[in-house]
Order: C-alpha cells, then structure tokens, then sequence
C-alpha cells in the first residue's frame, strides 16, 4: 500500500482520474470524486482499500513503476527518450511527468524504464563494455534484427527461445552539456519455467510461467563503444561480437574497454579534497574504511558516525592507540566518502552523495545525474583517486 499511497498523495488530480479511467474501470465506476475545492486524497485511498482484486494488483505494479521514475534519474532517462519535451516541461511536478509519458506514450516510458536500469548497471557487475567500430549507424529493418535474433538463438540462448528486439535511439549529455546519441537495443528472453501454487474455485492448482529477462546493448557511435548489461558474463562478448555483425555490419575482434583504475592509497592518512566555490559542495568526509594485513588474510572495516565528533582517523587512534592500523602493517581495499552540497534553493538541507570505491577499478559512480557526473568526472582525478593513464 505504500508505493500506491505515494503514487496517490503526489499525482495531480486530473492525471489520477486520467489514470483511473483508463486503467482501474470498476473503481472509476464505483468511485465520486469530490468537488473539485475539496481534498481527493483520503476518499480516494478508502476507495482503493475496496477496490477489485486484479485492478488493485495492476494499480500497485503501476505505482511503483511510476514512482520509480519520480527521482532525478528517472526523469533525465524519461526526457532522453522524448522527441517532444514542449508538455513534459510544463507539468506540476516528477509525478505528472511521470504518468503523463506512461499514459501517452507507453512505448517511451518502457524506453525509459530500460534507459535508467542500463544507466543504473553501467560500470557494475552485469556490465562489460567492449571496443567497437566507429561511426556506424544502427540497422533497425526487420531484417537484420531478425538476423540478430535467429544468432543469438543459435548461439547464445538456443534455438527454442522466445525473444522479442527492440531499438532505440536516446539522448546523453555529458557534463560539458555535449549531447550524444546512444542506440540502444533490448533483448526480452523468455526465461526457464518456474512453478507457483494458486487457488481456483476453492482447488489448489500448480501454474507454469516463464519469467522474461532483458538484456541491455548501448552503442555510441562516435566512441564505437558497446556496451553490454547481461546476467551471464560468458554471454556478454558473443552478444557484444552478433550486435556488431548483425547491426553494425561489421565484423569485430572482442577487446574489453579498459577499465578506470583508482587509487585510494592517500586516504589511509588525513587529507584535503579541494573544491571549486561554483560547485556547491559544503564537504568531503571518509566515512568507512576497510583494510586488509600485509602479511595475512582477512579483513577489518572501520565505519565513521555522524554523532561522533572528529573523523574516523580520530577515532580509529582513540580505540587502537600506538596498535592503530592505520599507522602501518595494513594496506587499504575499499573506502567510501560522502560529498555534502549546500542547499540549492528550495532545499532545506544540501544533499548528500557517497562514493564507493573498491580497488583496483570498482566505483559505484554511475553518472546518473549531474552530481555524479561532477564528481566522477571531475573530482575523483583531482583528488588523485584515479590512477593516471
């Protein structure tokens, strides 16, 4: 009930009803909306709380997939997909945005659903990126994805599989404001079976489904970087190689892109993190540091508090003394910090962004927003956490 409560208390009432009309017919019957000067919100919930079974399912799914998109990221992926921003721009707030592409323009906002998990796995453990040819345009005639899909079937998935491709192009801005396009193809793979009980006309039954799973490729062609988002790592270089030969109309030698190396050996120690006035940021603090003995296994980690007063290297002397790790015989693997803005206007409090970094080349930076790009792009090499090239 939460996510549908959320959903409700911050969706404008026309969109609600446009909403409700199209989608939860029995409710739009059964409910009165009231005058247009009184509040909506609480009728409505009640309503919902009576409301039929199935229409409730479909209303929560559609909730938190709305909701979803709500923050900042998912709006910068919703306006990457759109050709038209002109009433997007316009609306009251993340929640009429939201549902105005979702009510519109499903097949965008599925676009978009897809750019924001691709932005969210990039860099991590499903991802892998590979050196591709430059300046190549993306076939989308039925043609050629249905070469793509009779390949990944014969050597990837297997000759039974259902699939359903889907391309796309969307827009990505860097944080010099470049605009990019990236191509952006979907593989939807019907999945093995699974079973469930459910009950019918008072009997237990045992049901059959087949899951869908996706698989993300993203290619920009000026860089000719591909990239690819995949559960199953062995998988991702034949995707990578069958993208290029179908779509590409080029045939590739898979090289894996490089991978940024970082440098956290200065945060062993107090430092500075300096920054520019413009930028906003009010402080930078380590806040977990995690080491591992230079001559033996396992590992300790050591997390800072807000209540505490000082800095976690305080700290850390205060409870070992002249035995502090920090001081010798320990050798850092991970650490996070947290970047605190000032307010912007609007904002009672700044925001706060942590980084995470794991040696030798894991950042949990994704460059979803503009303050992450800020930091992954501009912060990170000044403050000598990347190695240099």
């Amino acid at each position: 009930m939460n996510a549908i409560a959320n959903f409700i208390r911050h969706t404008p009432r026309a969109a609600m009803a446009s909403y409700i009309n199209s989608n939860a017919p029995i409710l739009a019957e059964k409910f009165a909306w009231p005058q247009e000067q009184d509040d909506h919100v609480k009728p409505l919930l009640q309503a919902v709380d009576d409301m039929d079974r199935d229409e409730y399912e479909l209303l929560r799914h559609n909730a938190e997939r709305i909701n979803e998109m709500t923050d900042e990221e998912g709006q910068t992926a919703l306006l990457s997909v759109l050709t038209d921003t002109s009433v997007f721009n316009t609306l009251a707030n993340a929640h009429d945005r939201a549902m105005w592409v979702f009510n519109s323009d499903n097949e965008s906002f599925r676009h978009a659903e897809e750019t924001r998990y691709a932005n969210h796995n990039r860099l991590g453990r499903m991802w892998d990126g590979f050196v591709g040819p430059k300046d190549k345009t993306v076939s989308d005639a039925d043609l050629d994805l249905e070469a793509f899909r009779t390949r990944l079937a014969a050597e990837v998935f297997g000759q039974d599989t259902k699939m359903k491709i889907e391309a796309y192009s969307r827009e990505n801005e860097d944080e010099d404001g470049v605009v990019t396009t990236i191509n952006q193809i979907v593989v939807y793979k019907e999945g093995l079976p699974d079973s469930y009980k459910a009950l019918e006309k008072d009997e237990i039954v045992v049901k059959i489904r087949r899951p869908v799973y996706e698989i993300v490729i993203c290619y920009e062609s000026g860089t000719g970087e591909i990239e690819v988002i995949a559960q199953s790592k062995e998988q991702r270089e034949t995707v990578a190689r069958l993208f290029s030969e179908t779509l590409l109309g080029t045939k590739i030698d898979v090289v894996r892109l490089p991978l940024k190396k970082y440098d956290i050996s200065t945060l062993i120690a107090p430092r500075t993190f300096p920054t520019d006035p413009e930028d906003g940021i009010e402080s930078v603090t380590v806040v977990s540091l995690t080491l591992k003995p230079m001559d033996g296994e396992g590992r300790v980690t050591f997390d800072y508090l807000s209540k505490y007063s000082g800095s976690i290297y305080g700290r850390v002397n205060d409870w070992f003394q002249q035995n502090d790790p920090l001081k010798g015989g320990f050798f850092l693997t991970q650490a996070k910090i947290v970047v605190k803005f000032y307010p912007t206007e609007g904002e009672k409090r700044g925001k706060s962004l942590p980084v995470k970094i794991t040696m030798p080349n894991r950042c949990d930076l994704k460059s979803r927003t503009e303050k992450e790009r800020l930091i992954g792009d501009k912060y990170l090499a000044r403050w000598k956490l990347i190695k240099e090239e």
